[in-house]
Protein backbone atom coordinates (compact mmCIF):
# COMPACT_ATOMS: atom_id res chain seq x y z
CA UNK A 1 0.00 0.00 0.00
CA UNK A 2 2.94 2.27 0.79
CA UNK A 3 4.43 1.84 -2.54
CA UNK A 4 1.31 2.78 -4.28
CA UNK A 5 0.98 5.92 -2.14
CA UNK A 6 4.99 6.64 -2.80
CA UNK A 7 4.32 6.48 -6.75
CA UNK A 8 1.31 9.16 -6.94
CA UNK A 9 1.75 12.55 -7.94
CA UNK A 10 1.05 15.82 -5.21
CA UNK A 11 -2.14 16.21 -7.16
CA UNK A 12 -3.12 12.25 -7.57
CA UNK A 13 -2.49 11.97 -3.78
CA UNK A 14 -4.67 15.19 -2.87
CA UNK A 15 -7.47 13.96 -5.51
CA UNK A 16 -7.56 10.32 -3.79
CA UNK A 17 -7.66 11.71 -0.62
CA UNK A 18 -10.48 14.28 -1.32
CA UNK A 19 -12.65 11.12 -2.29
CA UNK A 20 -11.13 8.74 0.68
CA UNK A 21 -12.98 11.67 3.06
CA UNK A 22 -16.19 12.06 0.76
CA UNK A 23 -16.75 8.29 1.19
CA UNK A 24 -16.20 8.09 4.81
CA UNK A 25 -18.52 11.67 4.88
CA UNK A 26 -20.94 9.83 2.85
CA UNK A 27 -20.95 6.62 4.85
CA UNK A 28 -21.30 8.50 8.34
CA UNK A 29 -24.24 10.86 7.01
CA UNK A 30 -25.99 7.44 5.92
CA UNK A 31 -25.54 5.72 9.25
CA UNK A 32 -26.25 8.62 11.07
CA UNK A 33 -29.52 9.04 9.04
CA UNK A 34 -30.66 5.34 9.84
CA UNK A 35 -29.99 5.89 13.72
CA UNK A 36 -32.02 8.72 13.87
CA UNK A 37 -34.82 7.45 11.75
CA UNK A 38 -34.63 4.17 14.28
CA UNK A 39 -34.41 6.61 17.30
CA UNK A 40 -37.72 8.15 16.10
CA UNK A 41 -39.66 4.93 15.54
CA UNK A 42 -38.54 4.11 18.63
CA UNK A 43 -39.82 7.36 20.56
CA UNK A 44 -43.12 6.63 18.83
CA UNK A 45 -43.53 3.33 19.92
CA UNK A 46 -42.57 4.34 23.85
CA UNK A 47 -45.00 7.28 23.93
CA UNK A 48 -47.86 4.98 22.20
CA UNK A 49 -47.39 2.68 24.87
CA UNK A 50 -47.35 5.14 27.36
CA UNK A 51 -50.43 6.54 26.30
CA UNK A 52 -52.39 3.08 26.37
CA UNK A 53 -50.79 2.67 29.99
CA UNK A 54 -52.84 5.90 31.28
CA UNK A 55 -55.65 4.68 29.17
CA UNK A 56 -55.96 6.83 26.61
CA UNK A 57 -58.94 6.24 23.90
CA UNK A 58 -57.50 5.58 20.15
CA UNK A 59 -58.95 8.51 18.78
CA UNK A 60 -57.03 10.50 21.74
CA UNK A 61 -53.55 8.47 20.70
CA UNK A 62 -54.54 9.16 17.03
CA UNK A 63 -54.71 13.03 17.65
CA UNK A 64 -51.86 13.34 19.78
CA UNK A 65 -49.41 11.37 17.25
CA UNK A 66 -51.15 13.88 14.34
CA UNK A 67 -50.23 16.92 15.99
CA UNK A 68 -47.28 15.96 17.15
CA UNK A 69 -45.96 15.18 13.67
CA UNK A 70 -47.45 18.14 11.70
CA UNK A 71 -50.34 15.87 10.24
CA UNK A 72 -53.04 17.53 11.66
CA UNK A 73 -55.98 18.89 9.73
CA UNK A 74 -55.97 22.53 9.17
CA UNK A 75 -58.31 24.03 11.14
CA UNK A 76 -61.05 26.18 9.32
CA UNK A 77 -60.50 29.67 11.12
CA UNK A 78 -64.54 30.52 10.60
CA UNK A 79 -66.31 27.37 11.64
CA UNK A 80 -70.05 27.27 11.37
CA UNK A 81 -71.81 29.17 14.08
CA UNK A 82 -73.65 26.60 16.29
CA UNK A 83 -76.34 29.34 16.98
CA UNK A 84 -78.95 30.48 14.48
CA UNK A 85 -78.52 34.20 13.81
CA UNK A 86 -82.21 34.23 12.26
CA UNK A 87 -84.47 37.04 13.51
CA UNK A 88 -88.12 35.57 14.73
Amino acid sequence: MSEFLQKLSGGELIGLSFWVIMGVTWLTWIVAEQWRRGRKVELEIMLKQEMLQRGMSADDIVKVLQASTGRSKPTDPNPPSTTSTESP
